[in-house]
């Protein structure tokens, strides 16, 4: 038998509380891609709406350009991701950096280190492709695995649809969203 206390936070409703009480993160894969771009740009839109932090991650793995169109010999992770974040911030938010944003890069396998970042987060974000080679998938292998073996609600952006198009910055946050 399964102790209750051992299934705290993955309850849709437990979630929900911890992230209304701003104690929880939204969780999003950013590789650079446009679709992480926009998944960056929905996230941080429902952090705002929810009281979250959003926590923008990047992992890699050597060989680091596998499926890629170009070769990322010269690419480096203790540099270039955060570079690149910057500049995908600037050009989502180019009034102000949203203050509740950071990037962490880790490395590993994307897909598994996002489904680890995934225990006790209120939602993940992804995009439906990054920067693999099948540019001929509707999903990719990393969002695939995620809707699988994520721990929390996840969310796949596709297209360029910006976040809750029509809506006020200022709408409740209620209502809409379920885990």
């Amino acid at each position: 038998m399964m102790d209750a206390e051992a299934n705290t936070g993955n309850l849709p409703e437990e979630r929900a509380e911890t992230a209304v009480n701003g104690t929880a993160s939204i969780i999003v894969g950013f590789d650079g891609s446009e679709e992480s771009k926009q998944a960056l740009a929905w996230a941080v839109r429902l952090g705002r709406l929810t009281d979250c932090d959003v926590e923008a991650v990047t992992a890699w793995e050597f060989p680091a350009d596998y499926g890629y169109a170009f070769s990322l010999v010269d690419w480096d992770p203790d540099v270039d991701p955060a570079r690149e974040f910057d500049a995908a911030v600037q050009d989502l938010f180019p009034e102000e950096k949203p203050s509740r944003l950071t990037l962490s890069v880790h490395k590993g396998d994307p897909a598994q280190v996002l489904i680890d970042k995934s225990h006790g987060a209120a939602m993940l974000v992804v995009g439906t492709r990054g920067r693999g080679g099948f540019s001929s998938l509707l999903l990719g292998s990393v969002s695939s695995k995620c809707i699988h073996h994520s721990s929390c609600p996840v969310l796949v952006v596709r297209g360029t649809q910006a976040p809750f198009a029509g809506a006020s910055a200022d709408a409740p946050a209620g209502g809409g969203i379920a885990g």
